[in-house]
């Protein structure tokens, strides 16, 4: 049922390769470490820029405290990832910065009504009563190859850098797309059990919050993937890649309960998202639900082929049916044409006969 699902390994499964191949060898020990320990800290500033957009405009201290403490964090992660890099990429300098930091805002959240149960800050922000202006690890652009830019790489000789890269970008966007399928998978049941069968507006609105909370989760994926397939182009990845990593787009994201529910109308072609089509590390084989998914849309595809070439086939029989139809009637005017002895009929039976 799953021959045709794409093998997608995970990324920690490419860095243990990576590490081991460089422990083999004498050359660019230390890299791949570096280069997850980069991505991680970016995974970590699409998080802060999520909670701050959250938070733009709300003035509730515990919120912001909680802000300021995972930022103080996530500096300590960029200053140990930038202290290695000065090893790792030796001479880097500010003339190698190439692309701009990638906040995931086309993935922007819905907001949610918070109860104002916390304590306020108070009205001054700032000695001016304006909010300082500060530098935030968020949005810091880290010292990765996909950030320098490929005339960068080339002139500073890390392409070999910018392929482990590419690899380890590859399997985070595989990382990403099990995670976004597992969120959609939620996100179908609950439509499917708790939101269409609620009979009054308190069930509903509680299922749509539950709705709600997993919307936000295939957003937050859907930043990551964004994100490693960006790095991939500024890597140069070539044509095949790409083209198996296609751009994510809002329908790739919707409800899938019309491949479970047959009783939905007008969607028997409409297919599934190409997101299905990767494997990540058998994760089919590990979740029962995405198993019958696959089963299922496998059901649906075959049918929708068969009925295709049943089309084809009685296409072709009833083109021969008609020539033949039309062969018979030229015979029958031609034998008429022949049996009669007037003149008048026989010219009118072979016009008939030319016709047909």
């Amino acid at each position: 049922v799953n021959t045709w699902l794409l093998p997608a390994p995970t990324r920690q499964a490419i860095q243990l390769k990576m590490m081991k191949e460089e422990s083999q060898g004498r050359k660019g020990r230390g890299v791949t470490a570096w280069l997850s320990m980069g991505m991680k800290a970016q995974e970590k500033q699409l998080e802060l820029c999520e909670v701050s957009r959250q938070l733009q405009g709300k003035r509730m201290l515990s919120d912001r405290l909680k802000l300021e403490e995972k930022r103080q964090v996530l500096q300590r992660q960029i200053e140990a990832f930038e202290a290695k890099a000065l090893g790792i990429l030796p001479g880097i300098d500010e003339e190698d910065g190439g692309r701009d930091m990638y906040r995931g805002d086309d993935w922007m959240d819905e907001e949610e009504d918070d109860e104002l149960d916390a304590e306020l800050v108070d009205g001054e922000e700032g000695e001016d009563g304006n909010e300082e202006v500060e530098s935030k690890p968020e949005e810091s652009c880290l010292s990765l190859p996909s950030q320098l830019g490929a005339s960068a790489i080339e002139r500073r000789g890390w392409g070999h850098i910018a392929e482990v890269e590419l690899q380890l970008r590859q399997g985070q966007a595989n990382d990403a797309l099990h995670e976004i399928r597992v969120a959609i998978g939620h996100k179908s049941f609950l439509f499917r059990n708790r939101v269409r069968p609620s009979n009054n507006q308190q069930t509903k609105t509680w299922a749509w919050g539950e709705v709600q909370v997993v919307a936000k989760m295939v957003a937050r994926h859907a930043r990551v993937y964004t994100q490693a397939r960006r790095a991939m182009e500024w890597l140069r990845a070539n044509g095949d890649i790409l083209e198996k990593y296609k751009v994510l787009k809002p329908q790739d994201l919707k409800a899938i309960t019309h491949i479970m529910d047959n009783t939905v109308q007008g969607m028997r072609n409409q297919p599934m998202s190409w997101i299905w089509a990767v494997d990540v590390a058998g994760d089919t084989s590990q979740s029962d639900w995405l198993a019958e998914l696959q089963r299922v849309n496998w059901l649906r595809t075959k049918a929708r082929n068969d009925r295709w070439k049943e089309e084809h086939a009685i296409v072709l029989a009833e083109m021969n049916w008609t020539v033949r139809y039309f062969e018979k009637r030229a015979r029958d005017w031609q034998e008429i044409a022949d049996g009669t002895a007037q003149r008048g009929a026989e010219a009118y039976a072979l016009r008939q006969q030319a016709m047909w």
